[in-house]
């Protein structure tokens, strides 16, 4: 199975992407990254600010103080509407992926 898989993986999808009508890898490894960004992006904003606001989880001297909240905040929504707007550019990174060019 382990030899199947390396033959697959390693001899017949490189010779696969060399061909003229193969999708640009370069351009789907970006989408990819892209999608996995957006989707978890949210979360990762939201569960830092939580995390280091709260003397739940964090040392009473480690929390943050309400400056370093607000911040925090401001980067967060920053960083949302980066993601927002790699989400708008992903159906034209598909499109550049599978053009050919």
């Amino acid at each position: 199975m382990f030899k199947k898989i390396q033959i697959i993986g390693f001899i017949a999808l490189p010779l696969l992407a060399s061909l003229p009508a193969a999708p640009n890898l370069v351009a789907l490894n970006i989408v990819g990254t892209s999608v996995s960004t957006v989707l978890s992006l949210p979360f990762i904003v939201i569960g830092i600010l939580v995390l280091t606001g709260s003397k739940k989880f964090m040392a009473d001297y480690a929390v943050n103080k309400w400056w370093q909240s607000v911040l925090l905040a401001v980067l967060g929504v920053i960083a949302i509407v980066v993601g927002f707007q790699i989400a708008m550019n992903i159906p034209d990174m598909f499109a550049t992926a599978f053009s050919g060019k």
